[in-house]
């Protein structure tokens, strides 16, 4: 059984030598089209004409531009380094907040992170690990308002590039839990957070 590449020069010498097209084309089980392809190709000046031609294109149109890819790469290896999120959603973010126009989409960052082989498997080590630190220990006597014990999560992200913080409130007395969601943890958004 012949390879393509020497279907394509047994084609191209039958039409060379007078054989008809009608003929090579029902003998190969091929269209016109095919043999009158490879017999423009033909070159007898170059060795491999029959071997196929790579089909990526000649230019990549919407190529990211290498300062892009430079801003997310450090800003990815700088949130890492400060133990903070950086998957693509935080690095989306903080592109924003350095005020960059044009924020490259998520699935670009995306693809400059596996491109530069900086997407880490999550490993099952990676969970929350409790640091031991005891509570300290006030007794409320279930009265509620006594002690209230307070937490902030986050960030978290959405998608879109909406990064928010979760304020969880517990009285410690009673265990009703109180939650609220900011945009940030400063002491204003603490203080101006109202329980209903």
């Amino acid at each position: 059984m012949k390879t393509p590449e020497e279907e394509r020069i047994v084609a191209v010498r039958r039409y060379l030598s007078g054989e008809s097209v009608v003929s090579i084309c029902k003998d190969l089980e091929r269209s016109e089209l095919w043999l009158y392809k490879w017999v423009n190709r033909y070159d007898p000046t170059v060795h491999e004409w029959g071997k196929d031609l790579s089909r990526a294109p000649h230019k990549v149109a919407n190529k990211t531009p290498p300062e892009v890819e430079n801003i997310v790469l450090r800003l990815r290896d700088r949130l890492k380094n400060e133990n903070l999120f950086y998957g693509p959603l935080a690095i989306q973010w903080s592109i924003e907040d350095l005020g960059y126009k044009n924020v490259p989409h998520i699935n670009t960052i995306k693809q400059i992170l596996k491109r530069h082989n900086k997407i880490e498997p999550r490993r099952s080590n990676d969970r929350y690990k409790a640091k031991n630190i005891p509570y300290p220990k006030i007794d409320p006597n279930e009265e509620p308002n006594i002690l209230h014990e307070m937490d902030f999560l986050g960030p978290r992200y959405l998608k879109g590039g909406f990064r928010f913080y979760s304020l969880n409130i517990m009285d410690v007395g009673t265990h009703r839990v109180a939650l609220n969601i900011s945009k940030n943890q400063c002491n204003y958004t603490v203080v101006n957070v109202r329980f209903g």
